[in-house]
């Protein structure tokens, strides 16, 4: 993988991240987008703080990205050699996903320490648990990728101890990471939003809360985020690494038909997650969660 094209390209997606919210105008519209994205009313009030806030995290998102980004593709120029750039690509992007993760946690950290105008802090009559910003598609998807690749690296191992196919070696490294990485990814993901969730939020307003709400359960999604991309990536660059070294064609070479159809059916399952999340607007759950859409609440619609 060429370390040039790996920089370039980190550095342009901080440079895309980035550039909604370099002028005023243009970080009132991100935050304006995202109102109506999430159902929250963006009044007076509360517009000069959360588009403030909605800057930092973006701000520390994009630059966590680089962060991480940038050592995982140097580390990927020089570990894997130039057959082997989907791997390294994919490395990247999980580099990227898992700094802004955790630019956008620590800002969230930060905004918990943070006191309100005199100490005044709005409360909630029961304190809201990790399945109130994270939609079951995305938490449990994440559980369920993550068993699947366990269980795709664990195949592979036995399929080529048993020579029920005839597979050329199967990496060794690669069905490590793919046994051990997403289960682990799922495990710091838990634990880092218990820890998130017991931070305190600081709230003068009722329409303040809720923005918290929508700026945490965003922060909350990211992560998540990080190990669904981790669960589906491992597997798939293990079949990929395994595929380059096959010989042949499908039906003479029956592992080609194995791979390559294990392939599909990973990145199809991928694909309907995606577009399912997409239907289902998982970044409304905590509106739905917190702040029911039939009652009337001071939240209101977007404007």
């Amino acid at each position: 993988m060429s370390l040039t094209v790996a920089v370039v390209a980190v550095l342009l997606i901080t440079i895309v991240q980035l550039a909604p919210y370099v002028r005023a105008r243009d970080r009132l519209a991100a935050a304006d987008r995202l109102a109506r994205s999430v159902d929250l009313g963006l009044d007076p009030a509360v517009a000069d703080v959360v588009v403030a806030r909605l800057v930092r995290r973006e701000r520390a998102g994009a630059l966590g990205g680089l962060a991480v980004g940038l050592p995982v593709a140097w580390w990927a120029s020089r570990a894997l050699g130039p057959d082997a750039a989907a791997t390294g690509v994919l490395l990247v992007f999980v580099g990227l996903f898992a700094g802004r993760a955790i630019g956008c946690a620590l800002v969230s950290w930060v905004e918990s320490a943070r006191r309100g105008p005199g100490g005044a802090r709005v409360a909630r009559a029961s304190t809201p648990v990790h399945g109130d910003y994270v939609a079951r598609l995305e938490r449990w998807g994440s559980w369920a990728m993550a068993a699947i690749a366990v269980v795709l690296g664990l195949g592979l191992l036995v399929l080529d101890r048993v020579g029920l196919v005839e597979l050329p070696a199967v990496p060794a490294a690669l069905v490590v990471l793919c046994v051990v990485a997403p289960p682990v990814a799922v495990l710091l993901d838990e634990l880092a939003a218990r820890w998130l969730l017991s931070r305190p939020q600081v709230a003068c307003s009722q329409v303040e809360l809720a923005w918290d709400d929508a700026l945490r359960a965003r922060t909350l999604r990211d992560m998540v985020t990080v190990t669904i991309v981790v669960a589906a990536y491992a597997p798939i660059g293990l079949l990929a690494a395994v595929g380059e070294s096959l010989e042949g064609g499908w039906p003479a070479n029956p592992a080609v038909g194995v791979i390559n159809g294990l392939l599909l059916v990973l990145l199809a399952a991928l694909g309907g997650l995606g577009l399912t999340s997409v239907a289902l607007r998982p970044q409304r759950h905590f509106r739905r969660a917190l702040w029911p859409l039939d009652h009337a609440t001071p939240v209101g619609g977007a404007r």
